[in-house]
């Protein structure tokens, strides 16, 4: 039997994370290995960018542009 994935959306980005010292809660969200793939996205990041932290956590930056 295949573990389950989950996705995040979350409110700050891996630059806002790592400035508050919380970048590590990104790893916590697995639930100690219970989840096989673990997406988290900020859909108001600064840049688009995928950053790949292991086999397991995977985060997709997503910048959003507004047109007026």
């Amino acid at each position: 039997m295949r573990k389950p994935r989950i996705m995040f959306i979350v409110p700050a980005d891996y630059k806002g994370l790592k400035e508050k010292h919380v970048e590590s809660t990104i790893f916590e969200r697995d639930e100690d290995g219970f989840f096989e793939r673990v997406v988290s996205i900020p859909p108001l990041g600064l840049e688009n960018k995928r950053t790949e932290f292991n086999s397991v956590h995977v985060l997709y930056e997503m910048q959003l542009k507004f047109r007026s």
